[in-house]
């Protein structure tokens, strides 16, 4: 088995069945039980997809002729003999007996399961609750106002100051309002870039995002309210002697890594899993050119990364999947036009 295989592929080539296959491949022709491998993508429905595809391509593996159909891509463990009727439906029904214990999700509910492993070693004192995207902006709101509310007069009057300076002089928006916009836009930076000298007029940007966040983390993240741009974050705040036995803890656990949409990953994502990765044979399926969230992070580089490992790597496969299901020839020309 190949120690990486990267495929790059367009939209409606195919890629999910690719996926899906070589998982196949691994639970009929390798013998790998279905929990001991982690299928993870960007997105709830994309892992809605990996799943409904999974459970449908196992129930086609029984034939009526009483031989078990082999996917295409996949090459034989075992020499490459069809299973008898009797033996492929065994093992169908232990697979569907045993996916509840399948990681097939996305990559943010898979490291919110690691958190939950350790939050005493994240300094989290309470249950690990997950901030849905209706509660987040609520919290933030509420913790702004306590923050308001904590301040001297002196202090408001220069945050009003530095607000007014920052975002001009509009008025369509109450200031609280503006200060939780104010705050979107630079709190990521700050967490980015921690050891990053902020001089100058930045100075004052620092402040406020180290006072927020101080006031987040007593208010929010140290009693277990966590948003999924936390939960990376406080893997990769662990010390080195603190993650090598969580290391080696997943690495006895998994056997085999498949990853769909990697292009959207981001480096916090990354971090917190590559060593895991580098670990165990591994599948990666992504396109650059649909690398549609930047917005949460999201770099293509770490997909450019892994492509270039694949081409220097002995034993690990470069494929690209070139011939579209979805779209008309004219639409696929244009795409590749405007991205070559």
């Amino acid at each position: 088995m190949p120690p990486l295989t990267v495929i790059e592929a367009s939209a409606g080539t195919g890629k999910t069945y690719a996926l899906v296959s070589q998982m196949m491949h691994l639970i009929f022709d390798c013998k790998v039980p279905p929990e001991r491998i982690v299928a993870l993508t960007f997105s709830r429905m994309a892992a809605g997809e990996i799943f409904n595809s999974f459970i449908e391509r196992l129930a086609e593996k029984v034939e009526v002729e009483g031989r078990a159909r082999r996917p295409a891509t996949a090459a034989a463990c075992h020499g490459g003999h069809a299973l008898p009727q009797d033996k492929a439906v065994t093992m169908l029904r232990n697979v569907i007996a045993t996916q509840h214990l399948s990681l097939i999700g996305t990559l943010d509910s898979f490291l919110m399961k690691v958190v939950r492993v350790l939050p005493s070693e994240l300094g989290l004192e309470d249950e690990v609750t997950l901030l849905s995207d209706y509660r987040s902006p609520i919290e933030k709101l509420r913790l702004v106002g306590e923050m308001l509310a904590l301040s001297s007069p002196d202090a408001k009057a220069v945050y009003r100051e530095a607000f007014r300076l920052a975002l001009g002089n509009s008025a369509s928006a109450s200031y609280v309002e503006r200060f939780v916009k104010f705050i979107d836009t630079w709190y990521s930076y700050y967490r980015d870039y921690p050891n990053y000298e902020w001089r100058d007029e930045a100075q004052g940007i620092f402040r406020l995002m180290r006072a927020y966040d101080l006031s987040y983390n007593a208010r929010l993240r140290s009693h277990g309210y966590l948003t999924f741009d936390d939960v990376p974050r406080l893997l990769n705040s662990l010390e080195e002697h603190q993650k090598l036995p969580l290391e080696y803890r997943m690495d006895a656990k998994f056997d085999f890594w498949a990853l769909d949409e990697f292009q959207d990953t981001n480096k916090e994502q990354w971090k917190a899993i590559k060593n895991l990765i580098y670990e165990n044979p591994t599948f990666i399926v992504g396109d650059r050119k649909q690398a549609i969230y930047g917005w949460r992070g999201g770099d293509v580089k770490i997909l450019a990364g892994e492509v270039k490992r694949a081409q220097v790597t002995p034993g690990a496969e470069l494929r690209s999947l070139t011939e579209s299901y979805r779209y008309l020839p004219a639409i696929s020309n244009a795409v590749n036009e405007v991205f070559s």
